[in-house]
């Protein structure tokens, strides 16, 4: 086999097992954000490979018919914003001037939906432990146990994956461990987590 061949070989191995990465760059380089979405990536602090898979989310602010349409959420939720796995987007519900915050918030909390969207099942497993831990510091909550009895019965099996997008955008001082995986998309959590004091019931799914 030439050298040529070699690496041709070892470029289509790369590409099969990089192809999450590579429809992400493609749909980056075929995305524009608008100014409020490019906003919304700038308040929450976002790194680079956050807004990487922000812009690869494809993040569209829809009305109330077309939100409805895409993420069929019941409105008792309350829930504003939805990722969907299957068209790897996510969709935010325009609430209008004075709910800039929770707009932002919400954004933050769909891409971590995306993110772990594109994690492995190992990586998800290991993560599990740590998020139960973290929400175990809220059992006294009887609001933050109303919620999660919500999103269970809506969406039944998507706990763990609810609580990565919570914890990641509305808890402060998390486990050492967390805080390192959260600082891959974050620059400033801390100051994500500020944004959201007071919308916890206003998130999305």
């Amino acid at each position: 086999m030439t050298a040529l061949a070699i690496i041709g070989v070892l470029v289509a191995i790369w590409a099969v097992s990089n192809t999450n990465r590579i429809m992400d760059q493609v749909a980056v380089w075929q995305y524009s954000p608008s100014p409020t979405i490019e906003g919304y990536a700038e308040a929450t602090t976002m790194t680079e490979e956050g807004r990487f898979l922000f812009f690869a989310s494809r993040p569209m602010i829809a009305d109330a018919a077309e939100f409805d349409a895409q993420c069929g959420i019941e409105q008792s939720v309350g829930a504003i914003g939805c990722y969907r796995p299957d068209f790897r987007t996510i969709f935010l519900y325009d609430l209008g001037p004075g709910f800039e915050n929770v707009e932002q918030v919400t954004a933050a909390h769909e891409l971590l939906h995306a993110v772990w969207d594109r994690l492995s099942d190992a990586e998800q497993n290991a993560l599990e432990p740590l998020l139960e831990a973290e929400a175990a510091k809220r059992a006294d909550d009887p609001e933050w146990i109303a919620l999660m009895a919500q999103y269970a019965q809506i969406e039944p099996g998507e706990r763990t994956n609810e609580l990565h997008s919570f914890v990641g955008s509305e808890f402060s001082q998390i486990s050492p461990e967390l805080e390192a995986h959260y600082a891959r998309y974050f620059e400033d959590r801390e100051a994500l987590v500020a944004l959201s004091s007071g919308v916890v019931d206003l998130g999305g799914m």
